[in-house]
């Protein structure tokens, strides 16, 4: 991404597969912890806008003090009190890197979102009255077959109930259920597409059949060639 603006930054997190919260107290700083700074409010709020799993990360020494950060956090964000956090320990590569893995795991394979998504959503969804007793039994069972039936009511607030809508889901739509980078590269595989036209299997018309040409061994003397060489032959005879 080459801008680093504020229209940047959102389009980040709204495309990430999820958000990763690393929490601090700002070192003691007054407006430099993470719940006073006005970006991480935002990347958090657009995050739970398009629905993605937001995972806290917090350094090995602060994680008894985690109920003291949530005492900061707005309201409709108290939720990442009840999240499992990940804290990591800097102390020792091996246990940096078992933090690391643990974030990898949770962003390939994030869990339910448990929080209210926001009343912001998409034109597609304000339209729309779908709910999952809409979304035809096909839909559900190609949804299960690729483990992402976790996304069905979101799926559904976005119109989505027949195979011909899956058809038209787009990463944009993707973003607003919250799908995760591997989720979204599964359901692309596998999405349904229209029936692609066959090409005609109309006869392919008869090859011309071509006279061969002659060739020297091929070739007979004429009747008359033969008479001329036999009088050329004659008349060598006689004058030797």
């Amino acid at each position: 991404m080459e801008r680093r603006d504020e229209a940047a930054m959102e389009e980040g997190v709204r495309k990430s597969g999820c958000v990763i919260a690393v929490i601090t107290d700002g070192d003691g700083v007054p407006g430099n912890a993470y719940f006073e700074r006005p970006f991480c409010l935002k990347e958090l709020q657009w995050g739970m806008e398009s629905r993605k799993y937001i995972q806290p990360v917090i350094r090995d020494a602060d994680k008894q003090r985690i109920g003291e950060f949530m005492g900061d956090a707005p309201d409709d964000m108290k939720f990442l009190g009840s999240v499992d956090w990940i804290d990591m320990n800097r102390g020792a590569i091996q246990y940096w890197n078992v933090g690391v893995d643990m974030i990898i795991k949770r962003a390939n394979n994030p869990p339910e979102l448990n929080y209210k998504v926001p009343s912001k959503s998409s034109p597609a969804a304000a339209s729309s009255s779908t709910t999952v007793g809409d979304v035809d039994s096909e839909v559900m069972e190609f949804l299960r077959d690729l483990k992402l039936d976790k996304y069905v009511p979101a799926l559904a607030e976005q119109g989505v109930s027949t195979l011909d809508d899956l058809k038209e889901v787009d990463e944009e739509v993707m973003d607003v259920c919250g799908f995760s980078l591997i989720h979204k590269k599964a359901f692309l595989r596998k999405r349904p597409t229209s029936a692609m036209p066959r090409p005609s299997r109309t006869a392919a018309p008869a090859p011309v059949a071509k006279a061969a040409a002659p060739t020297a061994k091929g070739l007979k003397p004429s009747k008359s060639s033969v008479e001329l060489f036999s009088l050329w032959v004659s008349l060598i005879s006689r004058d030797t």
